[in-house]
């Protein structure tokens, strides 16, 4: 999200992740440590300002996307997730915080369920807080935002009364009709199991072929100074067995394999939903990674990366499980992008 932000020229102060490996991955994407090793529902607004060097009401916007496990409409919707209650804390955050601005992503499972009192205590608070709502609350698909992905999200945006309220997005009729294809997305990239070297790193050094201009476009996401040097990251093989790689060669494109459930992507549409899987505290567990529209294994971390919108500067944790699990948490940048650009158009019209 910070990365979309960034582009749209929010500029990040800050960032708070629960776990180091997370933090290094941001500190190493962007330019100085902006990212500290917290829990969300321990740290004070206080603590944020003084670690970003900033005083209370001098904020424009505070954005998250509060840990959604517990809403989602794939897992257990679990009530009693402790998790669940990070969107609350986030609600906590923005009346110690006083941002002008707040934007707060999740799934759209957060609008239905156990999600429904989580929402209508947020409001609560915020509206304590003299915060207003813009309501209707929208679910937006990275789909309809340039994004090769049907990933619908929910998206809840507020402000201060004395500030201009901020549109959502609304997706024009020409971009829902020329979404971006997976072809348009990864048929650059090279065949992985033509290279050996790949079974031991995730660097690639070779040439990558005509970019089209969605890949064109995910290049103007300004990088920091070293990441100009960087080979390309992201491209270690998969080894899958004998029985697999059968399987996988027979199954046809949008279809799942028979056993692992893995879908195979079609080169003429946008990918499916892409999932993190599990943290080491709920059993590690790889979510289920496409299958490549025309090759028989499951794609790669850049391969992913890039159906997520991310520039190929950007590096991921070299362990494949950390970095799904990074590009299936995050927030599409194009899309937080959109978003953060709205809210921009909003604080100047004040």
């Amino acid at each position: 999200m910070s990365l979309g932000f960034k582009h749209a020229g929010i500029a990040p102060q800050l960032a708070v992740e629960l776990e180091q490996i997370h933090v290094d991955t941001y500190n190493e994407n962007f330019a100085g440590d902006h990212a500290i090793c917290a829990d969300a529902r321990k740290v004070s607004g206080q603590s944020l300002l003084e670690n970003a060097d900033i005083k209370k009401g001098e904020l424009d916007v505070l954005f998250g996307g509060p840990p959604c496990q517990g809403f989602s409409l794939v897992g257990k919707r679990d009530p009693k997730d402790p998790r669940n209650d990070l969107t609350l804390q986030f609600a906590r955050l923005v009346e110690e915080l006083k941002p002008r601005y707040f934007v707060i992503e999740n799934v759209q499972g957060l609008l239905s369920g156990p999600g429904e009192d989580i929402v209508k205590a947020v409001k609560t608070r915020l509206k304590r807080a003299k915060y207003t709502v813009k309501d209707p609350i929208r679910v937006l698909n990275a789909a309809d935002y340039g994004v090769p992905q049907d990933r619908r999200r929910v998206f809840i945006v507020g402000h201060l009364p004395e500030e201009t309220a901020p549109e959502y997005p609304t997706g024009s009729t020409k971009e829902q009709k020329n979404r971006v294809t997976t072809r348009m997305a990864i048929s650059d990239l090279p065949d992985v199991d033509k290279h050996d070297s790949l079974l031991e790193t995730n660097q690639f050094d070779g040439k990558l072929g005509p970019a089209s201009d969605y890949v064109k476009s995910l290049a103007a996401f300004t990088a920091p100074k070293k990441a100009k040097f960087r080979p390309h990251t992201g491209f270690q093989r998969t080894v899958h067995s004998k029985e697999t790689v059968t399987r996988f060669s027979k199954v046809e494109e949008g279809a799942y394999d028979s056993i692992s459930r893995f879908r195979r992507l079609a080169w003429g549409r946008v990918s499916h939903t892409l999932r993190a899987g599990t943290g080491a505290d709920r059993g590690s567990f790889m979510a289920a990674r496409p299958i490549h529209p025309d090759q028989p294994r499951v794609v790669t971390v850049r391969e992913g990366a890039r159906l997520q919108s991310f520039p190929d500067w950007f590096k991921f944790h070299e362990t494949k499980w950390h970095a799904f699990r990074q590009i299936g948490n995050s927030v599409p940048p194009l899309l937080a992008a959109t978003v953060a650009r709205h809210v921009s158009d909003a604080a100047k019209n004040h």
